[in-house]
């Protein structure tokens, strides 16, 4: 299994990755191209496998990581909304930069936070299905 510290640095480099392809889109208000929309759903199927990675081992850590990694990106985006500090500019490129894609399929821009719920979940629904998925071994 990769370390927990690898896994840590993993989703923090692809994050930053896909924040830098969606990266013109979102400072602009621009609606995403094709490429930033293909860039997302990665993103998105990245933290479903990881999560259903994780729920096949049994391991609990994607819960706590998962958890505590969209709760603060978006304390650390409230925190920068309210005081127009750089921790806003930095949570937004960490958290709501690479899920920014996903607009492309919406008429209107999504709040922030929704781009959370949707990812988290997303990771969510693979652990859970990873941990208590059917056991089709041995089953014919």
């Amino acid at each position: 299994m990769l370390k927990r510290s690898l896994q840590v640095l993993i989703v923090l480099a692809l994050s930053a990755f896909v924040s830098w392809v969606n990266f013109s889109a979102y400072l602009k208000g621009y609606e995403p191209d094709i490429r930033q929309m293909a860039a997302s759903l990665v993103f998105l199927v990245f933290w479903f496998g990881y999560g259903l990675w994780m729920g096949v081992k049994k391991d609990s850590f994607f819960l706590k990581f998962s958890t505590l990694y969209w709760g603060l990106g978006i304390a650390a985006f409230l925190l920068g909304k309210t005081t127009d500090s750089l921790v806003g500019v930095i949570a937004a490129c960490l958290f709501f930069g690479p899920i920014y894609g996903i607009n492309y399929f919406f008429n209107a821009n999504l709040h922030f936070s929704l781009y959370v719920f949707i990812a988290y979940g997303i990771g969510l629904a693979g652990f859970f299905l990873g941990r208590y998925g059917k056991n089709t071994k041995g089953n014919g």
